[in-house]
């Protein structure tokens, strides 16, 4: 059909978008949240976090990168992700793919009609999901449905997030059952495959930075207490930079590595060609 004049296109076109809204599905935009235990200590990261620094660790990046990108394809298609397994008579659900350097699972529940929770995660070469990290999951499912808080969001920031996309699709899986609460969901954004790769990233940093320091001021033959005089704080600091506590800044750094009588160096190395510059104070 060939339209010429310019008001009749205009017509054309609203007629058309007209139509189109009438075939859109309902809008969805669902929250994947990240859990801890019912036992565990006030302040404890998240576990799923915690599974994946394991994994960089043990240089299993392939199965990492999955996971991650397993999570977010939840958060993004809810129930019409391409990953979800799930168990005979159970709450519980996996998104399950192979990698390299192994099978990569994330062991997760549905905590509305449009959220999920993400409980722990692993890499390994057996086909059978862990029994321990199956029987923790549904500890959590247990205490989330006691009311007690077992789910965390994503903590704002001053920074701008990134937030989950709108999305149109049909719900097709019916058989994931939700686990309902006693306690309201939590409030804020939910985590997206950026936010928990970032977390990771920075929980790197953080160990190799404590466990730097610390062997530092073991060359250096230094109690806690001692260092912590050298900066004029108490030795309780020293431990919380020691044990991965505590954000870093770099004036702090440059604080505490001084005192032990060492130079901190920082290189920008670039990905491609190119010298690294490098930074030393």
């Amino acid at each position: 059909m060939v339209v010429e004049n310019s008001s009749l296109k205009k017509v054309y076109k609203n007629l058309y978008t007209k139509q189109c809204l009438v075939y859109t599905k309902h809008i969805v935009t669902h929250r994947t949240f990240l859990t801890v235990h019912p036992n565990d200590a006030e302040g404890t990261r998240e576990a799923v976090l915690t599974d994946l620094l394991a994994m960089r660790q043990q240089s299993k990046h392939k199965c990492a990168d999955k996971i991650i990108k397993m999570i977010e394809d939840l958060r993004l298609n809810g129930l019409e992700c391409r990953y979800i397994k799930t168990f005979k008579d159970s709450s519980i659900f996996e998104l399950k793919d192979r990698t390299p350097d192994g099978g990569a699972r994330a062991y997760c529940f549905r905590v509305s009609k449009d959220d999920f929770a993400v409980a722990r995660a692993e890499c390994k070469k057996e086909n059978a999901a862990d029994k321990t990290l199956l029987r923790w999951t549904e500890n959590v499912i247990v205490a989330w449905q006691e009311g007690e808080e077992v789910l965390r969001p994503k903590l704002k920031k001053e920074t701008k997030e990134a937030k989950p996309k709108e999305k149109e699709v049909i719900m097709k899986r019916k058989d994931i059952p939700i686990v309902k609460s006693k306690r309201s969901l939590p409030k804020g954004d939910g985590w997206t495959g950026q936010d928990i790769s970032e977390a990771v990233e920075e929980m790197l940093i953080t160990e190799a930075v404590g466990e730097a320091l610390q062997t530092a001021r073991k060359t250096r033959k230094l109690t806690g207490t001692e260092l912590g005089k050298r900066l004029g704080v108490g030795r309780s600091r020293i431990s919380q930079l020691e044990h991965k506590e505590s954000e870093y800044d770099l004036s702090t750094l440059y604080r505490v590595f001084d005192a032990l009588g060492y130079d901190l160096e920082l290189r920008i190395v670039p990905r491609g060609k190119g010298k690294a510059i490098k930074v030393v104070r």
